[in-house]
């Protein structure tokens, strides 16, 4: 049997951290896509105040794969 699996790229965010973001983008994906199986973590970056010099937003970029129905 052939197992085929199609790949999205997302990018989550939030306010606490990397880890969050990243299940941001999948909770997102949740809500069209069914059959997610894994995600590859492709990039993280973050938005900086400019006074403060702290982190405000976590921001991950993601590749979410799934598996693509017969």
């Amino acid at each position: 049997m052939t197992h085929i699996a199609k790949i999205i790229e997302l990018i989550g965010s939030s306010d606490v951290g990397w880890t969050e973001a990243v299940q941001s983008a999948i909770d997102e994906a949740k809500k069209t896509v069914h059959g997610i199986h894994g995600v590859e973590i492709v990039s993280m970056t973050a938005q900086v105040d400019l006074s403060s010099g702290k982190i405000t937003q976590y921001r991950a970029t993601v590749k979410i794969s799934f598996a693509v129905e017969h």
